[in-house]
């Protein structure tokens, strides 16, 4: 391996993102899995190897783009500089013409599987398992919401079976269905016995900032949670309208709708600080932006807001989001756009 590729590896591990195996600076876009599943090729990367190597790399799933130049300023001679530049730009643009291709094909897929699902109804198997995660009646349902009755299931590229799930349209910031969110489960409401029963189907656009929009602003207030259960846990407990991220990544990278005047985050109080890092991630972005904000926090170690609803401790909640409003909201005015 040359020291060019060594180089590149590395800044590809700086990044966050696992390298993929063998990396070939032939100055063509090469896919790779970033999840070790041999069917998944959300990451990528171009590199040119020559006297002024360069090239890009990123992941589809985490909307990573970065760049990469194996020369120091130092050695840049004008020349090289644009050579340089060059074929970061053709780099780029191989990975931007590739990825319109993949979201135009996974848009109409979306929308087919969409169609084929059915409006939720009563004994059905989504809202038996919303019943039973949520100890309570789940009704209304919002419409991002659809039962699919037979759901096809796929690992590493082999259809193990069909099965009855859950379907939850995901937007990006502008409106735009992006993705759906996929729960398997049983006829009877049960989480299906599966690798992984919870998947975020192929996107046909970015899922940076978006959300699974279960509820709108009430009196400019909304808040958000990591997962569709916890978010519909949370607003019957609390009053307060949450929609739902599908990761604590993504709910750092959340965006919230412009003209809001009050966001509340419901966060998990993981065991390992994910949810709460996360949380406070969204926090200095939305006070950064002049948004008045509170996080709320399960007090018992590894629970979410869809435990403390489970256990009837909806009051719970409801004096928590009080004592937070009146501490951090009373000191702030104005909203943010």
């Amino acid at each position: 391996m040359s020291d060019a590729t060594s180089a590149f590896r590395a800044a590809i591990t700086d990044a966050g993102l696992v390298p993929p195996d063998v990396i070939i600076g032939d100055s063509k876009l090469h896919r790779y899995s970033t999840n070790g599943k041999r069917s998944d090729k959300s990451g990528w990367y171009v590199l040119h190897l020559d006297d002024a190597p360069a090239g890009a790399f990123g992941c589809w799933r985490h909307d990573i783009t970065e760049t990469w130049c194996g020369l120091p300023d130092t050695e840049l001679t004008p020349v090289k500089r644009e050579a340089v530049l060059r074929r970061i730009a053709e780099a780029k643009a191989l990975r931007d013409r590739e990825q319109a291709e993949r979201w135009e094909q996974n848009r109409a897929r979306l929308q087919s599987t969409w169609e084929t699902a059915h409006e939720l109804a009563g004994g059905d198997p989504v809202t038996l398992y919303l019943r039973r995660r949520m100890q309570a009646s789940v009704w209304p349902l919002p419409s991002c919401l659809r039962y699919h009755p037979d759901l096809p299931y796929w690992v590493d590229g082999e259809l193990i079976g069909h099965y009855p799930s859950m379907l939850a349209r995901f937007h990006a910031p502008d409106g735009r269905c992006v993705g759906l969110h996929k729960t398997y489960l049983t006829l009877d409401g049960r989480k299906a016995d599966v690798p992984t029963p919870k998947k975020m189907s192929p996107t046909s656009g970015s899922l940076s900032g978006g959300c699974i929009p279960l509820a709108h602003p009430i009196d400019g207030t909304l808040g958000v949670a990591e997962g569709i259960e916890t978010a519909l846990c949370a607003a019957a407990g609390s009053g307060i309208p949450v929609v739902a991220t599908y990761s604590a990544s993504a709910l750092g990278a959340y965006q919230w709708p412009k003209g809001l005047r009050r966001l509340v985050i419901f966060a998990d109080n993981d065991v390992s600080g994910t949810g709460q890092a996360a949380a406070a991630k969204l926090e200095r972005r939305a006070r950064a932006a002049g948004l008045p904000v509170s996080v709320l926090i399960p007090q018992t170690p590894g629970e979410d807001w869809a435990d403390v609803y489970a256990r009837r401790d909806a009051l719970t909640v409801d004096a928590v989001a009080d004592s937070l409003e009146r501490a951090h909201f009373d000191d702030q005015e104005g909203g943010a756009t």
